[in-house]
């Protein structure tokens, strides 16, 4: 058995140098309790942890289209698209009347910034392939893009349209106003709108198309910058607003 030897100087040893450098350990334990607590001030702060999730969720409008062809002319060439971009582990699609959802899966430890480029990229290079008014949204997926907070709306006197208008032109800006908002959507209502029903055989008797019918109203319902002007150390800039606001208009 090996015998353990302790030396009976170290502990006075110790407390000898302890007395000696009292100051000096005084000062050192000072310098780090302030240090410290500088540093946990300026501890940045998050709901939640900071994580770089590999997903990327594209979500696409393509108004009232039904299911089948919203699956077939819009879904599956955006897919496809997606699926030639290096490191897509998985993808899953969902169509629905109108909308179409595309949840793309990486392998870990990739650059999502670069691969929320290259999907918008991507689907940029597939929109004229699709029919017209279709619309996407591109966004990565982790806690801080869920909502924190909701508001729901209702009214007895104001219909979904103008409560919808309400939110957008009034309630909005109020909200990006408060301090710490990063982001405001809303979701539900109903926007303003026209249905023009074309009638073939009247529009062919006047030796037309439906694509004279839609220049027209292009042509008809424009906002357009006309100059500027200075007053009062203030730029104003002038439009010209024409807009078919009413069926009668139309």
């Amino acid at each position: 058995m090996r015998r353990r030897h302790e030396c009976k100087y170290c502990g006075e040893n110790t407390l000898n140098w302890v007395k000696t450098h009292k100051r000096s350990i005084i000062f050192m334990a000072l310098l780090l309790l302030i240090a410290g607590s500088f540093s946990a001030w300026k501890l940045p702060v998050s709901l939640f942890p900071t994580v770089s999730f590999p997903r990327i969720v594209v979500s696409v409008d393509s108004g009232n289209l039904p299911i089948d062809q919203t699956n077939l002319e819009i879904t599956r060439p955006i897919a496809q698209a997606i699926r030639s971009i290096p490191g897509v582990k998985t993808l899953r699609t969902t169509s629905a009347k109108g909308s179409s959802e595309l949840s793309v899966f990486f392998e870990w430890g990739l650059d999502m910034d670069k691969k929320l480029l290259q999907i918008e990229s991507a689907v940029n290079k597939t929109l004229p392939l699709l029919p017209q008014g279709v619309s996407y949204d591109a966004k990565r997926m982790d806690p801080t893009v869920f909502p924190v907070f909701g508001l729901s709306l209702t009214s007895d006197t104001l219909s979904p349209v103008e409560l919808r208008t309400f939110a957008m032109e009034q309630m909005r800006p109020w909200l990006f106003n408060i301090n710490g908002v990063a982001q405001v959507q809303i979701q539900g209502g109903e926007k303003k709108q026209f249905d023009i029903v074309v009638d073939p055989i009247k529009v062919a008797s006047f030796n037309l198309t439906a694509s004279h019918i839609v220049d027209v109203l292009h042509a008809n319902n424009q906002i357009v910058g006309v100059g500027r002007f200075e007053e009062h150390y203030r730029l104003y800039q002038v439009l010209v607003k024409h807009q078919s606001t009413t069926i009668d208009a139309l």
